[in-house]
């Protein structure tokens, strides 16, 4: 008998053990930001899901010009949240400079109170350089083939502005005509947030967030001088200072020189809060059938996203970046790579450190030398760990807090899969067992195992039903979801093109930028409204 339990525990533990060497065959993924691996570390708190708009070929688009008329269409290059004219100066140059073509760059206050004062001062913009621009040079031009190309939040103003002449087209008595009458009739999106976006739920995590970047830089023995992240600002870490004042400088500098002009204060703006999924402006807009021409192209970030995105948001300018070349710095990642390196290898010298004088506390006589004199090392030791250890959980899980502060990790991301397992529960002795095998016939087998020992007693077989949770990746540009990007609504799928590559702000100045531009202008790749040949 004693030899029939031992068989049956052995083939229990074969069976654990199968199952436990299973797991430890599945590649095992040190952090997310080596790999698209997601972890959850926050609730799902978002009411609002992201609706991709159907596709139309039925648009009735607007009248193109006489084929006699003078043909020298207008292109305005709108920035986003946060940006200015100077973002979009290469490409502008590029197109002037490269098709001979009448353009001008738009300003308008991205941080104002609502779209609608946006689209105002945007609207007020096109009319002043328009005027004195390609108005001016060709007096007798036809304007029914201007367009603009407008970056992120740009694009939901351009189609605002698109939206309210369209109100006042169809009821020009109701209409104030605060908008004027219309200038443009295509548009052209890069990374706009088509279907809205959840970008910055607060200022303080978009605080938080970079704050904890920096610290991760930044955070380095005493004696050594700290990573100079931004060329700009750096601290000088002397063997003088304690950790507490170290810390207390990096907050300074976080506080004074990168969260304010980075994160640009006025984060929870009223027009990021229009700008959310379902709001009332991005349903009125989802639910306009336009009649401009329209283009939609969207960046897709391949690379560690956080790290990516912060090089270009830190380290300089977008319009800075070498023309249609901003998409192969992967500097700042490195410098995250070796950040973790040394964090790592520091935690597993002062482990060693601590272990070799905890161990001396308690020889006798000399423990007491080695308790008096060594400490308060040891207690400095642990808390730099402490620290240390908030670095590296940080840089393990960046991706996933950086996706979901920008809303492209939230319950859209699952789906909900249901499993049935059967479990075969059994006593032997005063001993309660278990098993659970995957199918019916693999449990009714162990079962029948089960029952040719005599000291096996209350066999029972059930179904248990299991929810797994796994995630449908929805890639993003770093800052907006594809599926928000590309759904501008009534585009053709032929009118969207995939940046690859490239995160939010390096679609205004990357090698894809280039390309996407010259089939915009020359090619029948997309719709021929946008050429700027007439051949």
């Amino acid at each position: 008998m004693k030899s029939q339990i031992l068989q049956l525990k052995l083939c229990v533990f074969i069976l654990l053990n199968i199952s436990v060497a299973t797991l430890q065959a599945q590649p095992f993924i040190r952090c997310d930001t080596c790999s698209y691996s997601v972890r959850q570390i926050k609730p799902f708190d978002y009411p609002i899901a992201i609706q991709v708009f159907p596709y139309s070929d039925t648009i009735a688009y607007f009248p193109y010009c006489h084929e006699d008329s003078l043909w020298k269409k207008n292109v305005a290059f709108i920035h986003g949240l946060g940006g200015s004219n100077q973002s979009w100066h290469k490409p502008w140059y590029y197109t002037d400079t490269g098709f001979a073509q009448p353009s001008f760059r738009v300003t308008y206050n991205g941080w104002e109170e609502s779209f609608h004062s946006a689209a105002q001062q945007m609207k007020a913009d096109y009319n002043i350089r328009i005027v004195s621009g390609a108005d001016q040079s060709y007096p007798t031009r036809c304007k029914n083939e201007d367009y603009v190309i407008a970056h992120s939040q740009g694009g939901i103003v351009a189609r605002y502005l698109d939206y309210q002449w369209w109100l006042c087209e169809n009821n020009p008595s109701g209409c104030s005509g605060t908008f004027g009458t219309r200038d443009y009739y295509g548009i052209v999106t890069f990374a706009t947030p088509n279907m809205g976006a959840h970008i910055g739920l607060t200022q303080n995590e978009h605080a938080q967030m970079i704050q904890s970047v920096i610290r991760a830089v930044v955070l380095q023995p005493a004696s050594k001088l700290t990573y100079d992240l931004t060329k700009k600002w750096y601290v000088s870490a002397s063997a003088a200072y304690k950790l507490e004042q170290l810390n207390a400088s990096i907050d300074t500098i976080i506080k004074n020189y990168l969260v304010k002009p980075i994160i640009l204060g006025g984060l929870h703006a009223p027009t990021l809060n229009e700008m959310l999924p379902g709001s009332a402006i991005m349903t009125q807009l989802s639910n306009y059938a336009s009649k401009v021409h329209r283009v939609a192209f969207y960046g897709v970030e391949d690379a560690p996203e956080i790290w990516r995105v912060l090089d270009m948001v830190i380290n300089e300018e977008p319009c800075d970046a070498p023309l249609f070349e901003a998409n192969y710095d992967e500097t700042f990642m490195h410098t995250m790579e070796t950040v973790r390196d040394e964090n790592t290898s520091q935690i597993t010298y002062n482990n060693k450190e601590i272990k070799y004088y905890e161990k001396r506390f308690n020889i006798p006589v000399i423990g007491m030398y080695y308790a008096t004199t060594k400490s308060n090392y040891v207690l400095k030791l642990r808390i730099e760990n402490v620290e240390r250890q908030k670095t590296l959980d940080f840089l393990n899980n960046a991706n996933t807090q950086w996706r979901y502060i920008i809303g492209s990790y939230h319950r859209d991301s699952f789906d909900f899969q249901t499993t049935q397992k059967y479990k075969v529960s059994y006593k032997i002795g005063t001993f309660n067992l278990n098993q659970t095998f995957n199918n019916q016939n693999a449990a009714t087998d162990f079962c029948n195992l089960l029952a040719t020992y005599p000291s096996v007693t209350q066999v029972t077989q059930s179904v248990e039903v299991e929810i797994y949770r796994t995630r449908s990746f929805f890639p993003s540009d770093g800052v907006v979801l594809v599926k928000s990007q590309k759904a501008f609504p009534g585009v053709l799928e032929s009118n969207t093109d995939k940046m690859k590559h490239n995160n939010h702000f390096q679609v205004r100045n990357s090698s894809e930028t280039e390309r996407v531009l010259n089939n915009l202008y020359k090619r029948n790749v997309y719709d021929q409204f946008f050429r700027l040949t007439k051949d």
